[in-house]
């Protein structure tokens, strides 16, 4: 439902993102993920909404379906960086860091 890139969509896709980033599924925790990059387009009036989206993501449960570690790292840091702003830079890079 993500991938239909319209305005009157987009709640509804909100809405849908803010219930699978909570679903105990690692799949539908990373669904979650990548139409979450997709809504900041669409929705930058939400931006708050997202970023706390983005904290239930990478809380300390954070798990996805990876065989690859670097995958787990480009999403996270895409999903960092798709919501970076002048004053979140340092906690971004901070956050890079630990993943190493």
């Amino acid at each position: 439902m993500a991938g239909i890139r319209l305005h009157v969509v987009a709640p509804l896709v909100l809405v849908a993102v803010k219930k699978c980033a909570r679903d105990p599924s690692p799949y539908v925790r990373k669904c979650a993920a990548y139409a979450l990059c997709k809504l900041y387009d669409l929705l930058p009036e939400e931006n708050t909404t997202l970023e706390e989206i983005v904290d239930v993501l990478l809380g300390d449960n954070f798990f996805i379906c990876a065989s690859d570690p670097y995958q787990t790292r480009a999403l996270k840091l895409e999903i960092l960086t798709t919501i970076a702003t002048e004053s979140s830079i340092p906690a971004i890079l901070e956050e890079f860091q630990l993943l190493r």
